[in-house]
């Protein structure tokens, strides 16, 4: 096994603020594209993905409400994919208001790959 895990790395605060800002783009972005799926799916659900079945029992019927599996499927995958990314909104946003405390000075931090992958640089 290699030793990249121990490996740290320099980075100014420019760089890192930069990088957290475009987190901060991109999960907004995905937020407001998965909203509109989400949204897309609840109409089609409730245009056309419902069924009405009747059954029929003794003293009458029963009638049972049934929506199309897949747009089911999506609406569910479009849900969890809002929750991923507005947490990752609100973790970039807290790292994004604690690095503004620091864009006036010159510091450096020292980053390991984890951190790197974590700010996208």
């Amino acid at each position: 096994m290699g030793q990249r895990h121990n490996w740290e790395f320099r980075i100014g605060i420019s760089i890192l603020v930069g990088a957290v800002g475009k987190k901060i783009a991109y999960h907004d972005k995905k937020y407001i594209d998965w909203s509109q799926r989400r949204d897309s799916a609840l109409a089609k659900i409730k245009d056309k993905g419902l069924e009405v079945r009747e059954h029929q029992m003794t003293g009458g019927s029963e009638f049972k409400v049934v929506a199309d599996a897949e747009l089911v499927k999506h609406l569910s995958t479009c849900e969890q994919k809002l929750k991923k990314h507005r947490l990752n909104l609100e973790d970039y946003t807290r790292w994004s208001r604690a690095l503004a405390a620091e864009t006036k000075t010159d510091r450096m931090f020292d980053l390991d790959i984890s951190d790197i992958q974590y700010f996208g640089l």
